[in-house]
């Protein structure tokens, strides 16, 4: 019974990881004016971002939601059941910027490098689900 749990579980995550890629993917859909009010379109280079950060490798949890922004932007969001929000602003090929509102608090920033594609493979994982306080250096991609 458990190994049926755990394979369930299993192509949970992956059916999930991939729907995140396809989401981010399918930005590349978003051209000048995609919202008929003069939003920029989507760079490929911030799409292949968004794909780099895209990996279980660095993040345990695929995203709950990914979407443009008016500014050409793209925008990542994880929503936890404890009322935790935490949003990665990808506003450039090589940094992200990862926002934190947790219940009760004022909303926490933290800017740090995208790792290349190479040195993703050899980041430890940060699980968010986990996350539930300000723990210095929480967001921190250095190995």
């Amino acid at each position: 019974m458990n190994a049926l749990r755990n394979d369930s579980m299993h192509d949970l995550l992956v059916a999930q990881w991939e729907a995140a890629r396809d989401e981010a993917t399918s930005l590349l859909n978003c051209g000048e004016n995609w919202d008929g009010e003069g939003a920029r379109a989507v760079p490929k280079k911030l799409v292949e971002a968004t794909l780099r950060l895209l990996d279980p490798k660095f993040l345990t949890d695929a995203p709950t939601d990914i979407y443009p922004a008016p500014d050409g932007t793209v925008l990542m969001e994880w929503h936890r059941a404890n009322g935790c929000v935490h949003v990665a602003n990808i506003r450039t090929s090589d940094r992200v910027e990862f926002v934190h509102r947790f219940p009760g608090s004022k909303p926490h920033s933290e800017v740090v490098m995208l790792p290349s594609q190479t040195e993703v493979s050899a980041v430890p994982s940060t699980n968010l689900a986990e996350l539930t306080s300000l723990d210095e250096g929480a967001w921190s991609l250095a190995a």
